[in-house]
């Protein structure tokens, strides 16, 4: 239902942005001289990732989440969120995050800090309702109070699963702003999302990392992974290139972030509107549950 007109906006957006700026266009009319100055999308500082933009709602959420997780855990931001923290323009749902194989005592105790700090988890209430899920090794999800988006994807980890274990044990640091965490190596997210997952989403989030990092990506980590294929058509046809321009635009130009900052915290915006109208704040999460449970979302599907 959401995806159609989604993706065509971000698109449209992306398109929007790019010429916008470039016609001087965003903020309306004629602008200051200090409004053209430019800054690098990203510095390096060591081993470090420095994504010069603002933080989103987005954002805020992922490091409310992981300042209680990191007192009882390392752990990974993977997938779309990859993306998206270094200007993909478009939003999501959702954020992935690794985490290792937990204890019952050592969960009890994080689940019990998250319940504090104003987190429900989609699985249940209970220690006992939740833990089997992590006992297993299945995801489980976590919101903020009466909310049902954005969610954390709480992802258990072991040498079990070897790709997850191995971005899991070989992290990449990256700041915005004042919240600092862990993601997999460039190059790996890149080769995994073409080579492995291949959707149209998927592809175009590895279009706009290769373009965004293209200076600092290293040809033979893309060996070592042994997932390098071929070469990509570069040629502007698709939707696909206006990703890849947005990214090359946005490594040179800054400004780009405070409109994907305006799309994502609409985004958000309207999804809690639109949960909290259909289920109302009395028994929120009761509520919440059952629509889930009808729609299979927050199972242990991919």
């Amino acid at each position: 239902m959401r995806t159609f007109s989604r993706a065509r906006g971000f698109t449209l957006l992306a398109k929007r942005l790019i010429f916008g700026i470039e016609n001087c266009a965003i903020n309306g009319g004629v602008s200051h001289p200090a409004q053209f100055l430019m800054t690098k999308g990203y510095d390096i500082n060591g081993d470090l990732i420095i994504i010069n933009r603002e933080l989103t709602e987005l954002d805020i959420f992922l490091k409310d989440f992981l300042n209680v997780l990191i007192k009882h855990a390392d752990c990974l931001v993977v997938s779309g969120f990859v993306s998206i923290s270094t200007g993909r323009a478009r939003g999501t749902e959702d954020i992935d995050v690794l985490v290792p194989k937990f204890e019952k005592k050592r969960f009890s105790d994080l689940f019990s800090d998250l319940k504090k700090a104003g987190f429900w988890c989609y699985q249940g209430d209970t220690l006992e309702e939740v833990f089997s899920y992590v006992k297993n090794m299945d995801h489980i999800r976590f919101a903020r109070k009466d909310e049902m988006f954005p969610n954390i994807k709480f992802i258990p980890v072991d040498h079990t699963k070897k790709t997850q274990f191995f971005e899991f044990n070989h992290p990449q640091r990256i700041r915005v702003k004042d919240s600092e965490f862990k993601i997999p190596p460039i190059e790996f997210e890149i080769s995994y999302k073409e080579l492995m997952l291949k959707g149209k989403k998927d592809i175009e989030d590895a279009r706009h990392l290769r373009t965004f990092f293209s200076d600092i990506l290293k040809v033979e980590r893309f060996k070592e992974y042994e997932m390098i294929k071929g070469g990509i058509d570069m040629r502007p046809k698709t939707d696909l290139d206006y990703v890849e321009l947005y990214a090359e635009k946005l490594k040179k130009d800054n400004r780009l972030f405070k409109q994907q900052k305006k799309l994502i915290e609409s985004q958000l915006k309207s999804s809690s509107s639109l949960f909290r109208n259909m289920f109302g704040k009395a028994g929120f999460k009761e509520k919440a549950r059952d629509y889930i449970k009808s729609v299979s979302f927050g199972t242990n599907t991919t």
